[in-house]
């Protein structure tokens, strides 16, 4: 497996305390649906379409999943900073903690292990590491994992914009639905938040997308349609479809996707 080169040092952010800096979540309505997926190959399309340094980034100790679909050995240079005293998580130490990928991206990946899922529950150096990644790059994506967790709670209002994603199942449309009210009830901008709906199974047989549209009452900034041999080879190879297949269509949905949150990020200023 791959250990991925530590990231040396860089320019500092374009802008030194971060707040011009684009933090981009992604968060699952429920588990299964392919939202680390959808994390990595959207964070890949925003360095392609910016030429900007992008992070991608998982703050989940012990449900790690990035590095495992990209083939990296499991990191605990995260533990280690998730670990230390608040006043002791630097810049400088978050920026070592990174990886390089082959695709031009950095990655600060989360431990695997089970055990160290007990590290969820230090929220206060959770979140001082989430704004630290944030200082880094122009751009940053964070797989945020599934629903209203409290890990995903604490880094939501460090988030610029946030990519819900769903599949066109009933039951699954009415839990998005309850989602995006939450997301209201803790005065998340509903212009901020960004609908990408992810088939997985012939089209035949889920909910046509102007129906999810109607029922969830918002558009669609996003369809990723199935694609399960590229899916496939692409998670034989440990690769992204991004990288495994650029030209494929969903590789192209992703870029579209990646252009419509450039776009909004624009007009908002």
């Amino acid at each position: 497996p791959k250990t991925g080169n530590l990231y040396q040092d860089p320019e500092d952010a374009v802008d030194g305390d971060g707040t011009k800096n684009n933090l981009i979540g992604v968060i699952g309505t429920k588990g299964g649906l392919g939202t680390t997926t959808a994390a990595v190959n959207l964070a890949i399309s925003m360095y392609q379409k910016t030429g900007d340094q992008v992070t991608l980034a998982e703050i989940r100790p012990g449900n790690g999943s990035i590095g495992l679909m990209l083939g990296y050995r499991n990191s605990t240079a995260q533990n280690t900073l998730i670990n230390s005293a608040i006043q002791d998580i630097t810049l400088k130490k978050v920026k070592k903690a990174l990886v390089m990928h082959g695709s031009g991206i950095q990655i600060m990946l989360s431990s695997y292990l089970p055990a160290h899922a007990e590290l969820q529950t230090n929220i206060d150096q959770l979140e001082t590491i989430a704004n630290l990644v944030k200082k880094v790059a122009p751009h940053t994506v964070f797989d945020l994992g599934v629903g209203l967790n409290p890990i995903a709670q604490s880094i939501l209002p460090l988030c610029n914009q946030l990519v819900v994603v769903l599949e066109p199942v009933p039951s699954t449309i009415i839990q998005t639905k309850a989602l995006l009210q939450n997301l209201q009830d803790l005065d998340f901008s509903e212009q901020d938040t960004f609908v990408l709906l992810i088939s997985r199974t012939r089209l035949e047989i889920t909910v046509p997308n102007t129906r999810v549209q109607n029922e969830l009452n918002t558009e669609l900034s996003g369809v990723i349609m199935p694609a399960p041999e590229i899916s496939y080879q692409a998670a034989l190879r440990h690769e992204a479809i991004m990288t495994h297949q650029p030209d494929s269509i969903p590789s192209k949905q992703f870029l579209r996707l990646a252009d419509t949150l450039i776009h909004a990020k624009e007009i908002k200023g």
